[in-house]
């Protein structure tokens, strides 16, 4: 009774240092400096002037290193109005070990900014590094900035140390502000402890062996600098897509969401009637575009498919049957007549399919998004899924779209030629069952081919790729190949 007593007060006195230390303000020794550069422009300054806040909160959230305040570093830039001292010694009178020196510049269409992070020790010489960054949308670049400075924080290690132990516990000083969370971690010497606890700046941890009071150790798989990066990298794209997608001003007021159904469903059937194949390019107005252009590729490859689904059963009887399916004659067989009704009750999805080709291509040549691209990849899915292939014409994937298209009309004429009731009617059936989940999951997961979004877009996906490869010579030789490429 007395020893659980004892372990009862000696838990009880670890939890009151425990809440003690996590209202304790943080002080660690490592400190960064955000310098905002000259800018003699209105917008740049804007655009400086917040991305150099977006700077900030990644190094504050992120909590590796502390930043200075920027009220701190605008009073040490304003009294250096005459440039007497470079950014290194303002940095040294603010008592950082790094500092980051941000520009903004405005160039025609285009927004840049350069960023320069720079170590005062030797303990962050692997911080030493310059970024250029660019956009044509200039709400993306503080988010372009953010990310570099997030994916920065895999190069620094989260150093902490033991400050209180109890009989099994031991209390550090990192906490939810360094990325901590309740969980296993490992420490750069490969050694597992536990995280039972975590406040602000403290943490309640379980090594398997107890560790002495002042023990210092480095979490090397801290990885909430991922979180951020994701988080910017979709501001960017709802940003992109915000920019260039379909809107009311262009349709006078309308509903692009309802104007895109009544186009595809209404607008284009008829148009198709009077003029098959070419109906489809008339219908594109009806989306905004004040001069649509005929994509005379896509006019083509509507033509033949549609003179094949006209043609193909009488130029296979010697023009011996009747041209229409609705009449029946001794010279077709039932296997040729179910056939010819597939093929024309087809006519309309081969029209939906043309309407969709001629449409990705005047988004591409207006720099415009389709409606609904706030949810592509789904759009994109339930599209392919009631008229094959379309999915793949929303996001600009021309060929992809006639393949998928091709495909299934012909697997589907195989079905209906054969029947349900023999070998050859089911393998076409589960032939086409495959190619129609392999068709609307490409269509889900495929990129757009609208290179003024997916460039974008990829500039917040910028990442080195190096590439290794043993390339023999015909002398018995080899050659070691090594690269490495920066996608920009």
């Amino acid at each position: 009774m007395r020893l659980n007593l004892q372990i009862c007060f000696r838990i009880f006195v670890f939890l009151f240092v425990f809440l003690l230390f996590s209202r304790t303000e943080l002080s660690a020794e490592t400190k960064v400096a955000i310098f905002s550069g000259n800018s003699s422009n209105i917008g740049s300054k804007a655009l400086l002037l917040e991305t150099t806040k977006q700077v900030y909160k990644v190094f504050n959230e992120l909590g590796r290193v502390i930043p200075i305040k920027l009220k701190n570093v605008s009073a040490v830039l304003e009294d250096n109005s005459e440039n007497s001292k470079s950014y290194q010694e303002l940095a040294k009178e603010l008592n950082a070990q790094i500092y980051v020196v941000i520009n903004v510049f405005i160039k025609r269409s285009k927004v840049l900014a350069t960023v320069n992070i720079v170590s005062l020790t030797k303990q962050y010489s692997l911080l030493n590094k310059k970024y250029n960054v660019k956009t044509l949308i200039p709400k993306n670049i503080s988010s372009l900035v953010g990310i570099k400075i997030a994916s920065l924080h895999r190069l620094i290690p989260l150093k902490t140390s033991i400050i209180e132990n109890s009989s099994n516990y031991s209390l550090i000083d990192s906490g939810q502000w360094n990325g901590l969370s309740v969980g296993n971690y490992k420490t750069d010497k490969g050694e597992i402890f536990n995280v039972k606890r975590v406040s602000r700046f403290n943490s309640l941890v379980l090594f398997k062996k107890r560790k002495k009071k002042g023990f210092s150790f480095i979490i090397d798989d801290i990885s909430n600098y991922k979180n951020v990066i994701k988080w910017y990298q979709n501001k960017i794209k709802e940003n992109t897509i915000n920019r260039y997608i379909v809107n009311e001003s262009k349709l006078n007021g309308l509903d692009p969401e309802k104007r895109f159904f009544q186009s595809l469903l209404i607008i284009n059937p008829g148009s198709n009637i009077l003029l098959p194949g070419y109906g489809s390019y008339l219908s594109t107005g009806t989306m905004g575009f004040t001069n649509p252009k005929l994509d005379e590729n896509s006019l083509g490859i509507t033509t033949a498919v549609f003179l094949t689904q006209l043609m193909y059963i009488p130029v296979t009887t010697k023009f011996d049957a009747n041209f229409f399916p609705w009449i029946k004659d001794g010279d077709k067989s039932s296997s040729q007549s179910r056939l010819h009704s597939y093929l024309w009750w087809m006519l309309p999805i081969t029209f939906t399919a043309s309407y969709m080709d001629q449409l990705s291509y005047q988004f591409k040549k207006n720099k415009s998004l389709p409606p609904f691209f706030h949810n592509s990849n789904t759009t994109a899915f339930l599209l392919s899924t009631f008229f094959p292939g379309t999915g793949h014409f929303y996001k600009g994937n021309k060929k992809n779209g006639w393949i998928y298209y091709t495909l299934e009309l012909s697997l589907g004429g195989g079905f209906f030629y054969y029947g349900m009731n023999s070998k050859k009617g089911k393998f076409f059936l589960a032939s086409f069952l495959l190619v129609k989940i392999i068709d609307v999951t490409h269509a889900y997961f495929s990129n757009s081919n609208y290179d003024f979004y997916e460039n974008e877009k990829d500039e917040a996906y910028k990442n080195i790729d190096f590439s290794l490869n043993l390339e023999k010579e015909d002398s018995g030789g080899s050659i070691v190949n090594f690269a490495v490429s920066n996608k920009f």
